[in-house]
């Protein structure tokens, strides 16, 4: 029986190979407009004796000639541009994700080295510079242009003798750095080469042009990053950076955690972050050369965006960070992992909780003051009346400082149906409130919803991750991820925060997987599925588990199960 649909007879020839076969490898190396045509000029000129006759023919020709029209156009206008001695436009290669991507060149043999890619978006130019960086530090000393297109599936042309877009170059003795600039309707990346006479030069300078004193580093990729500090810190801390686009700062996040949380820990110092973070960093001493125990001293990250200034502050556990104030005590761990909240009245909580227990659950508060502990109880039987609320709720209410970065005690709970009562008692000169939960509940309070189910993910460069995730959570979210490698949590969380911060919001754990090169399992599984992160997602808790990395997810259904 014939199928007219699949296999329609007008495009089957004589030896009974199909039309479709042959046209997509015909136009494979053609860029986009041009294949289109091309493609559908064959197309009439393939059925015309078994379907319309010279109608067919004619509106071959007619492609045909819009094809010829085309290329002479390209053609003389890469004339024009030699003429007036500009870059040349070699290839245009199209990707679905990040449209189009337009190779030039300031000579007629690039060799493998364009002198710009111009990117239909600013995300697409900064996520191809990111792929080359990452093939760098990846150990990938050579590799081509095409390689790295590749890596964001980009269809490419294949290269020719004199363009050379598909032979390794080996860009760490070649290439110096990156800039991104607009580009009418489109943006730049622009290709800068150690041999250029433009070359940057490579020196941190003070700069005195604003109040606050600073020092100014470039970036190897494009930008640069403003550190600045109190002189009356100690030498080697500082209050703020202030970076030129959000991936710096991330980069700069990833690298200081990496150093922070390393099994082989030692004092380091705000340049070696930077060097880890494509900054330049010049020969010679600074204010930033002095290496800091920054476990002693370091609390959290505070961020924030004035314009396009993304601003990263410094949060330490000295008050200020001022010569004058004592050396910070280590955290009292006693009651279990804790989170510090200042009181705006005065004194602090230790808000204590366990691993075992769901997120937005706690074991124990420790207050210095009976006040600030009889104000949070009073906070927290008023809201008892409400479906849902979050221990940050009442803390704020009970006049405690709620950070802008998030942490396990976002998550709201429904605290009418899980807590029983409190039980006060004093230690040492401390006020200590001990939640106390409905036996019924409790069980499944405790129960870890990351046994649930799990499923690994496995990748050349990173090790195995191993993705846990709760069926009575909606499909598509996870709780947490163990890492083998250090560099592939770090590598997830950015990248992470890298799709947080584009237009679409909805996207699945699967796409960030793949995308930092972790390769998904044949079968379907629920992680395939997209969910409105920017709504649910509250932060992430890292933690090291049995020699493992993990990545803990912090959520908010909002009511829903």
């Amino acid at each position: 029986m014939k199928d007219n649909v699949n296999h329609p007879n007008h495009y089957q020839n004589i030896a009974g190979v199909e039309a479709i076969d042959i046209l997509n490898d015909v136009v494979k190396d053609l860029p986009g407009k041009q294949a289109a045509m091309l493609w559908n000029s064959m197309k009439y000129l393939f059925r015309f004796k078994k379907k319309n006759g010279v109608e067919d023919l004619k509106k071959a020709r007619n492609y045909l000639d819009y094809l010829i029209a085309d290329i002479e156009a390209t053609n003389e206008a890469a004339k024009n541009i030699m003429a007036n001695k500009s870059e040349v436009l070699w290839d245009t290669w199209f990707s679905n994700e990040y449209g189009n991507m337009t190779l030039y060149s300031k000579t007629k043999e690039p060799n493998g080295m364009p002198s710009k890619l111009v990117f239909d978006t600013k995300d697409a130019a900064e996520e191809f510079q990111s792929v080359f960086y990452n093939l760098l530090s990846e150990g990938y000393d050579e590799f081509s242009i095409a390689d790295a297109a590749l890596e964001m599936k980009f269809k490419i042309a294949k290269g020719n003798d004199w363009n050379k877009w598909d032979e390794p170059i080996n860009w760490k003795e070649l290439h110096d750095e990156f800039t991104i600039k607009p580009y009418v309707d489109k943006y730049e990346l622009i290709f800068v080469y150690k041999d250029s006479a433009q070359k940057k030069e490579e020196t941190a300078k003070t700069d005195k042009t604003v109040n606050v004193p600073c020092v100014i580093y470039g970036s190897k990729i494009s930008g640069n990053a403003k550190v600045c500090y109190s002189t009356h810190m100690f030498a080697g801390m500082c209050r703020s950076i202030i970076f030129t686009s959000d991936l710096q700062r991330y980069m700069f996040i990833a690298s200081f955690f990496a150093k922070l949380t390393a099994r082989d820990f030692k004092a380091f110092s705000i340049r070696d972050v930077l060097a880890d973070a494509n900054f330049v960093v010049p020969d010679g001493t600074d204010n930033f050369s002095a290496k800091i125990p920054w476990k002693d001293v370091f609390s959290k990250f505070e961020t924030r965006t004035e314009g396009e200034k993304y601003i990263l502050d410094f949060i330490y556990w000295i008050k200020t960070g001022t010569k004058k104030e004592e050396k910070p005590k280590p955290v009292d761990t006693t009651y279990g992992p804790c989170v510090i909240y200042d009181s705006k009245i005065s004194g602090k909580a230790e808000v204590h909780y366990s691993m075992q227990m769901f997120a937005g659950t706690c074991t124990t508060i420790v207050f210095t003051s009976e006040l600030a502990r009889d104000l949070f109880i009073n906070s927290f039987l008023n809201k008892l009346g409400k479906k849902r609320f979050s221990i940050r709720d009442v803390l704020n209410d009970a006049n405690f400082i709620i950070p802008s970065t998030a942490d396990t005690f976002i998550v709201k709970m429904p605290w009418r149906d899980l807590f029983a009562k409190f039980k006060m008692h004093c230690e040492k000169g401390k006020f200590l409130l001990d939640f106390i939960y409905k036996q019924e509940t409790f069980e499944s309070l405790t129960k870890q919803p990351t046994n649930d189910e799990h499923i690994l993910y496995k990748s050349t460069v990173w090790g195995s991750a191993d993705v846990y995730y709760s069926t009575d959570m909606p499909q598509g979210t996870c709780t947490k991820i163990l890492f083998d490698d250090e560099g592939g949590r770090n590598t997830f969380a950015i990248k992470f925060f890298r799709y947080l911060s584009t237009g679409a919001h909805s996207f699945s754990i699967q796409d960030i997987l793949e995308d930092s090169k972790f390769m998904f399992p044949k079968e379907d599984n629920s992680l395939r599925f997209t969910m409105p992160w920017n709504e649910i997602f509250k932060g992430f808790h890292m933690t090291d588990e049995d020699g493992k990395y993990a990545l803990e997810f912090i959520i908010d259904l909002q009511g829903e199960k």
